[in-house]
């Protein structure tokens, strides 16, 4: 073998050696997860301390987790998007139910979620698959009869369970947050709807910009 073969094979060996390492990883922190699916998007300094607690979600170290950041943060791309993903990567027989202050963002975030695990990049690194029967926008099935649940504040949510339950921004924005009526609505939704689904035991992570201090929050 000459030398610009041998060199050749070393480097592919490098590469390949490079590629299933990052999959390792990946399969073992959020932060390595994002880096991988989504490689072009490096998690900023604050990315890194959302990730490192939502991974003690998983670990089972927390179990309640609110994270409080300002609009355009990206705090919902990786607690609302990318974590759910990962989250049924790790355990693709539990269920999640995602809530927001309306059906169509909730629904944005099922279908990002659903889309990322039907990607490529997904595959290499988790079994976990969409069941082929149920695979709307925000309402679908692992193929190991894990499921995914969007809805939003004022919907109904009876019949479904989960094991992990996440909201994200309950309150639209500063004007809501500013109505008395809309603040106790959205807490006696989040009573007697969200809460009562969360099975024992389950997680609970709460993500949104504060506007009040009595928000679903405070």
């Amino acid at each position: 073998m000459n030398d610009a073969r041998r060199i050749s094979n070393l480097r592919e060996e490098e590469e390949v050696a490079t590629e299933l390492l990052a999959r390792s990883e990946a399969r073992k922190s959020l932060a390595d997860f994002s880096r991988y699916i989504v490689p072009d998007e490096p998690p900023a300094q604050h990315h890194e301390l959302i990730c490192d607690a939502l991974d003690e979600i998983v670990s089972g170290k927390l179990r309640r987790l609110m994270i409080f950041c300002p609009p355009g943060s990206a705090k919902s791309s990786y607690a609302s998007v990318r974590f759910p993903a990962y989250f049924l990567g790790r355990f693709p027989k539990k269920s999640i139910i995602c809530a927001s202050y309306g059906e169509g963002l909730a629904t944005s975030f099922g279908r990002k979620v659903r889309n990322m695990v039907m990607s490529k990049e997904y595959g290499l690194l988790f079994n976990t698959k969409l069941s082929e029967d149920s695979r709307a926008k925000g309402e679908w099935e692992t193929n190991e009869a894990g499921s995914y649940f969007s809805c939003g504040v004022g919907s109904g949510v009876t019949g479904r369970r989960a094991d992990f339950g996440l909201w994200d921004d309950l309150v639209k924005g500063r004007k809501d947050a500013d109505s008395e009526t809309v603040r106790n609505d959205t807490w006696d939704w989040y009573l007697s709807d969200f809460m009562t689904r969360l099975k024992p035991g389950s997680a609970q992570v709460g993500i949104m910009t504060r506007w009040h201090e009595d928000d679903p929050a405070g």
